[in-house]
């Protein structure tokens, strides 16, 4: 945002016909430095993940119980947000 666009009308994006850099900052400090340090870091970390052999080779009632219940739950939530959009 240029200066000359920038008036006091918007508060916290202008201050004294100037923009206001604090959001810029936010930006940069609380969302794209920790997305990077994530993005950068992803891969070491799966190359150490399929590294491993698997602790368990086949699943148990127990898996498939919450694996079931957890599809059920997602669908619902689904069809909830899609009915509140509506």
């Amino acid at each position: 945002m240029s200066s000359r666009n920038c008036d006091d009308s918007t508060p916290g994006v202008c201050h004294g016909g100037r923009p206001d850099l604090t959001l810029g900052l936010e930006d940069y400090v609380l969302i794209l430095i920790p997305a990077a340090c994530l993005l950068f870091m992803a891969p070491v970390r799966l190359r150490r993940i399929w590294g491993r052999s698997r602790k368990v080779v086949t699943p148990t009632a127990l898996w498939w119980a919450k694996t079931v219940s957890l599809q059920h739950f997602i669908t619902l939530q689904r069809c909830h947000s899609i009915m509140l959009l509506e």
